[in-house]
């Protein structure tokens, strides 16, 4: 494999860490910045957030490297037939359940569909979230994709930040980095829609 392969993976990292730092820092709006009852318990925006997440995602997904054989595998949503790099975007659709074990930390399940014309890949993941705060959190998703009757492991970590539309819906970016079996990455981006209860 060529070392070059590898280069996005630092700056993707360092980019997605900043954001979600930046994020981390800036109060949710300047009422809640001044509410006494939040800065009296540390903790009480998690607290107070509900245990379970419903997540729509959509958004684009990118092949950044591909593996040694310097081929992507056939009808990969991560790369194309004519060689190992893929300016395409690919469209991803996905469904996700979490729900919090404790104030910073949740499990789920995650479903996702790459491809709606001619791709026909779909991905099971068990993501495990931490909370940085009640809106910014880290994931890392263990899973396998499934492409017809060929199945992969994978793992996916990333990140998103939710801007709560009351208390029972929220929207925000969302950007992941997966690694699929072969040396493969793709970037995949979007926006997720969730309801909490």
């Amino acid at each position: 494999m060529k070392t070059t392969d590898r280069h996005p993976l630092p700056t993707l990292l360092g980019v997605l860490a900043l954001f979600l730092c930046v994020c981390s820092f800036a109060p949710a709006s300047a009422e809640a910045a001044n509410d006494p009852a939040l800065h009296a318990e540390p903790h009480g925006a998690h607290a107070a957030h509900p245990a379970h997440t419903l997540m729509v995602f959509v958004g684009p997904a990118t092949e950044l490297a591909s593996g040694s054989s310097g081929e992507a595998a056939p009808d990969d949503h991560h790369g194309d037939d004519h060689g190992s790099h893929s300016s395409d975007n690919v469209g991803s659709f996905g469904l996700s359940y979490s729900y919090r074990l404790a104030a910073a930390v949740g499990v789920g399940l995650l479903w996702e569909r790459a491809g709606f014309e001619t791709l026909h890949e779909a991905f099971v993941m068990a993501p495990v979230s931490w909370y940085v705060t009640d809106q910014a959190r880290l994931l890392a998703a263990p899973g396998l994709k499934y492409t017809g009757d060929n199945r992969e492991t994978m793992l996916r970590v990333g990140g998103g930040y939710t801007f709560h539309l009351g208390h029972a819906f929220g929207i925000g970016p969302e950007v992941s980095l997966d690694w699929i079996e072969g040396g493969r990455m793709a970037l995949v981006y979007g926006l997720g829609f969730e309801t909490l209860f």
